[in-house]
């Protein structure tokens, strides 16, 4: 069983964290950069760099080329011909089969995956 642990961090932090990881001659520059970027993004930009940082490696549950069944409702739906994927077996009580092109274990999205018909 997964527990969930949370931390509140403030800014200077987070700046220091970014300074830690950051090697080079123009390593302030590149800091600061990284830092300013980063407080305009969203919390889960934020948090997938601190765990980068922290050594934090998120575990997959799915991996590259494999076949998976999403729901429709966690897809855009706006590019769907529903009949036609219902007779070509893709569609079947609101899932989708579909196949892992990407994972990103630090990205907005963990899965990319790509569904033919």
């Amino acid at each position: 069983m997964s527990s969930e642990v949370r931390i509140t961090l403030q800014e200077n932090d987070i700046k220091k964290a970014i300074e830690s990881v950051v090697t080079g001659p123009n390593k302030e520059l590149v800091a600061e950069a990284l830092f300013e970027n980063l407080m305009e993004s969203s919390s889960i930009e934020v948090e997938a760099f601190i765990k980068a940082v922290l050594g934090v490696i998120p575990e997959l549950k799915y991996s590259l080329g494999q076949e998976v069944v999403v729901n429709k409702s966690s897809i855009g739906a706006w590019g769907f011909n529903e009949e036609v994927m219902e007779q070509k077996g893709m569609l079947k009580d609101g899932k989708i089969k579909a196949i892992i092109v990407r994972t990103s274990r630090y990205g907005r999205s963990p899965y990319k995956i790509k569904y033919d018909y």
